[in-house]
């Protein structure tokens, strides 16, 4: 069975920003609290353990610690 790609699936699709229960869409989370999009894209994908201090400002922004591994 082919497998057909959506067009906008493609290898240049960026998914647009969601807020967050905190009320903020990533990007605007990563602002606040001092970090890179990726690295909260990251973290609250499950894929990187936060450091205390990058958890304890998440917790702070509003992103609840169950988000969190």
């Amino acid at each position: 069975m082919k497998r057909t790609r959506h067009k906008a699936q493609g290898p240049n699709h960026r998914r647009s920003p969601r807020p967050s229960a905190s009320g903020y869409n990533e990007s605007e989370l990563a602002r606040a609290v001092g970090v890179s999009p990726s690295t909260v894209h990251r973290v609250l994908a499950g894929e990187r353990k936060p450091s205390a201090a990058l958890a304890r400002a998440l917790v702070r922004a509003g992103v609840s610690p169950r988000r969190m591994p």
